[in-house]
């Protein structure tokens, strides 16, 4: 928004005819008055004041918006994202003050930057798009990665014995890494002796992915 202040106070403002889109302007007190634009606003709009039968006109340049596009959601820790800034193409991308730490901010190229999250990020982080002296701000949430533990390892098994498989969080895939044993259903099948290397993937209701590693042992 922009003051519209003139002298004698006494006087009224008015929008000048053909002035682009996107401006309203309030009543007039005291010779004052506000105009406000909207977000799609850009260009010059004249204003007139009027006091008994004399007028002046001022103008109030208004550079367009840039635009930083639409929050995001469901970004996972360990993953990236894409930021696209338009309205226009020559902004740079930074990171708002206080955004919780894991972010890292790739360099601007035609208004897009890539920001990396590490596997301990978890939060909401806001990033500033701007170009000709404005901006606009948009959103990534970011969802923990599952924790796994509980798991059933560092065990020593016979040869031809089995053992039922178990962690924490449930609904996972267990793999036999290498080692002289196979898996099936969660149950651990031991073919001989030696050690067992053994993963454990795990997806959560955000669709984050972990994995977990282990041993257990053939005897």
């Amino acid at each position: 928004s922009a003051t519209l202040t003139g002298t004698p106070t006494t006087g009224t403002w008015s929008a000048q005819s053909g002035n682009p889109a996107g401006a309203t302007l309030g009543g007039t007190t005291s010779g004052i008055a506000t105009v406000s634009f909207a977000t799609t606003a850009s260009g010059t709009y004249y204003f007139i004041y009027t006091d008994a039968t004399c007028s002046d006109t001022m103008s109030v340049t208004v550079t367009a918006k840039p635009n930083a596009g639409t929050d995001q959601t469901g970004i996972c820790a360990g993953g990236s994202a894409t930021l696209t800034g338009t309205n226009p193409t020559t902004g740079t991308w930074t990171a708002q003050t206080g955004n919780p730490a894991g972010a890292t901010l790739g360099t601007t190229t035609g208004g897009v930057a890539t920001v990396n999250f590490s596997s301990s990020a978890v939060g909401t982080y806001h990033f500033i798009y701007t170009a000709n002296g404005c901006s606009d701000t948009m959103q990534i949430s970011v969802n923990a990665l599952p924790v796994i533990s509980g798991c059933t390892e560092d065990v020593t098994i016979c040869n031809g014995d089995s053992l039922l498989m178990t962690c924490n969080a449930k609904g996972g895939t267990y793999y036999v890494v290498s080692g002289p044993a196979w898996i099936t259903d969660s149950i651990l099948h031991i073919t001989g002796n030696g050690t067992i290397l053994m993963e454990y993937s795990y997806y959560d209701i955000n669709g984050c992915h972990s994995v977990y590693g282990f041993k257990e042992y053939g005897a």
